[in-house]
């Protein structure tokens, strides 16, 4: 049998769309464009109307959105309405069909970290992904979103770890970086750096032979 290539990837954040109060889109841009570079199919997928977005719109308006995709016309995204429960455990069963790797914000909507950390399998590796550019999720939301759940969890400060050591095994907390601060409306140029480090990461984890469902989930 030939090595595992993972080639699907699907990308859920809060908002790619939107920095405002979301530094941690810069990093997804990044990431979503160095698969691309790879020639990967990658799909960043968010909520509508989500508060990154609500906020830009208020600052900005329309021109907004369209600056950012004057300013990443590749970037492939999609907007989708919100859902929860088993409709939404439902359509992540039809939206990751195909998929071979999610990504996923570690402050996107609650419900959707838990849901998609629940439908990792042996064909589907799932990697929760805590930059550390935002503000720490408290203990409480962080549990109940169940990181041990996913393949592995990657962070970009090596501080972040310790909210993560008594929630994941360590053999599946990994770290990535050093990040630099993506505070401003422009992400500094190094960022490209951090996103190829991490697909590297991410592939080479997907890659592994062993690749069984955590035993904790």
């Amino acid at each position: 049998m030939g090595q595992f290539e993972p080639r699907r990837w699907v990308i859920f954040t809060r908002s790619v769309i939107s920095t405002v109060g979301n530094p941690d889109a810069h990093l997804f841009r990044a990431l979503a464009a160095a698969l691309a570079r790879r020639g990967l199919d990658a799909v960043c997928v968010e909520e509508r109307a989500n508060p990154a977005v609500v906020a830009l719109l208020q600052q900005q308006g329309a021109r907004g959105v369209d600056a950012f995709r004057a300013d990443h016309p590749a970037l492939h995204y999609r907007t989708v309405p919100p859902r929860s429960g088993l409709e939404l455990v439902e359509w992540l069963g039809g939206a990751l069909a195909t998929a071979d790797v999610a990504l996923v914000q570690h402050d996107a909507p609650a419900d959707l970290v838990l849901a998609v950390g629940s439908l990792t399998r042996t064909h589907l590796q799932t990697y929760l992904i805590d930059s550390g550019l935002g503000a720490p999720l408290a203990p409480g939301e962080l549990a109940a979103r169940r990181p041990a759940a996913y393949s592995a969890v990657l962070i970009g400060r090596v501080d972040a770890a310790d909210a993560y050591r008594e929630l994941v095994p360590p053999a599946r907390l990994h770290h990535f970086g050093p990040l630099p601060s993506s505070d401003a409306d422009e992400p500094p140029p190094s960022l490209r750096e951090a996103a190829e480090g991490l697909v590297e990461v991410i592939a080479r984890l997907a890659r592994r032979g062993d690749r069984s469902v955590p035993a904790d989930r």
